[in-house]
């Protein structure tokens, strides 16, 4: 049976809880808002969330000196923020996003935000694959180990054939 919706939201909690997600809410200029719309569609991510935390952690990866780029455009005084943002960030993401900002003399985690969203944006579509890409781990196993797992795959075969007779 489907869970109804009061279900699906409280699972929604507990996992946000049992992560550390916390939800951040900023103020932006206007048009934010339609440029991270624009980078999530540009490379296919359904979650405001997801999107920013991707930048962040992207951002960070590339190094202090490296970062320093895209920050350089601050936004002037007086600029008036019209739209809100909302998102959620993890704990890693949190740390790294404060290290961007004490690299960068920033402040404010939304000047942050706003800042390395109108950076991808600039990049264009190509340009700002590598800053929404998602981290990929490469995993080798160890001789002994794949050597372990092609035995217990063996036995695993050995015996679905055993149930098949």
């Amino acid at each position: 049976m489907a869970k109804s919706q009061k279900e699906r939201s409280k699972a929604s909690a507990e996992k946000r809880q049992r992560l550390d997600e916390t939800e951040l809410r900023h103020r932006v200029r206007r048009g934010t808002r339609s440029m991270l719309e624009n980078l999530m569609r540009w490379h296919g991510l359904p979650e405001q969330s997801e999107a920013i935390q991707l930048l962040v952690m992207n951002a960070h990866a590339v190094g202090e000196i490296a970062s320093a780029d895209f920050f350089r455009e601050r936004i002037p005084e007086g600029a008036s923020f019209d739209e809100d943002l909302r998102h959620r960030l993890r704990p890693g993401p949190r740390r790294q996003l404060a290290e961007l900002q004490g690299w960068n003399g920033i402040e404010e985690q939304g000047e942050a935000i706003e800042l390395l969203i109108m950076h991808a944006h600039d990049l264009g579509p190509e340009g700002s694959a590598p800053l929404l890409a998602i981290p990929r781990h490469d995993f080798t196993p160890s001789d002994f180990v794949a050597r372990q797992l092609e035995r217990l795959g063996r036995q695993e075969a050995a015996r679905l054939d055993q149930q098949d007779q």
